[in-house]
């Protein structure tokens, strides 16, 4: 018995449960491919940003640390792409939930680090 690529559910007739499913993977899959290098251009920005605001500030501060959490954690929340191991585990609704949640964490991680790390400020 195989799985539904979108939802999770089993099924029998191939590799989504229903029509709604496979719509809805297709047109996420669509969203990557469109979006996968504006997604890249995230992930580089916000590692390079947070450095450039660091050694302008202050060079002694970790205040890029808890920027670079914050930034990544922004970008994995706005775009859940996620790997096709982590798809096939699971599913490719459960994988963006997973891929926001995790974002999210960092996130707020990031928050929780800022007045520790922010003696520049």
């Amino acid at each position: 018995m195989m799985r539904c690529r979108y939802c999770g559910k089993d099924t029998v007739t191939g590799s989504f449960c229903c029509e709604g499913c496979r719509k809805s993977f297709e047109a996420i899959e669509e969203r990557m491919q469109r979006q996968g290098r504006l997604f890249l251009l995230c992930i580089v920005a916000s590692v390079i940003v947070p450095m450039a605001i660091m050694f302008i500030m202050d060079p002694d501060s970790f205040i890029a640390l808890p920027l670079m959490l914050i930034f990544l954690g922004l970008t994995v929340v706005v775009f859940p792409f996620c790997t096709p191991e982590t798809v096939e585990s699971f599913s490719l609704r459960t994988s963006v939930k997973i891929g926001r949640g995790l974002g999210a964490v960092m996130v707020v991680i990031g928050l929780a680090l800022l007045p520790f790390c922010a003696d520049a400020f």
